[in-house]
């Protein structure tokens, strides 16, 4: 595919964003005062700019110094996609955040953003308590059951996960819950 360049709204002449994802900042000259305070001019070579992460997994970047970070999908969608509604959001198709190709990306409100393609079940597994198995053993570290979590062993023992917990991760004052020693299971 042609890697087709268009100006940034609000840096024309200064930096350009691609249909590829790629943004580049363009030759200039600036003026700048030399060690005995003359006025002159330097010249700078455009060059394509390196991109970062944000904490969210979106390629951002930052045109000058004290200004916030600009996400690049939403450079490429307002410079190569008309949004003739006005829709506020920006998705990637492929649900991968860093691939800003303008074929990837289109404009969409919340609800659709919210719950385009499989960020629904990402979201549910993140929310999903991370299940730990348990062992419950003797005072002397005879194994007597394996659980699931500390709070499957709660639901059948009543004792609670919150000690066995304590138990299993060794801390100081608790060296025992409802008269057993409990480990993590993976151990």
């Amino acid at each position: 595919m042609e890697e087709i360049w268009k100006d940034i709204e609000g840096y024309e002449g200064k930096y350009q964003v691609s249909n590829l994802g790629r943004v580049r900042s363009l030759d200039s000259e600036r003026p700048m005062k030399t060690p005995s305070g003359k006025m002159t001019t330097r010249k700078y070579k455009g060059h394509i700019m390196k991109l970062h992460h944000d904490p969210h997994g979106y390629n951002v970047l930052k045109f000058e110094m004290g200004t916030k970070n600009i996400r690049v999908h939403r450079l490429v969608a307002e410079a190569f996609i008309a949004n003739p509604d006005n829709l506020p959001f920006v998705n990637h198709k492929n649900e991968v955040k860093d691939d800003n190709r303008v074929e990837n990306l289109e404009w969409c409100n919340v609800e659709y953003n919210n719950t385009y393609g499989t960020k629904l079940d990402k979201i549910r597994e993140q929310m999903k308590p991370k299940c730990i198995a348990v062992e419950q053993l003797t005072k002397d570290g005879q194994f007597v059951k394996r659980f699931e979590s500390a709070y499957h062993a709660e639901r059948e023992t009543g004792i609670r996960h919150t000690h066995i917990k304590e138990v299993c991760k060794e801390r100081p004052k608790r060296k025992t819950a409802g008269g057993y020693r409990w480990r993590y299971a993976d151990e």
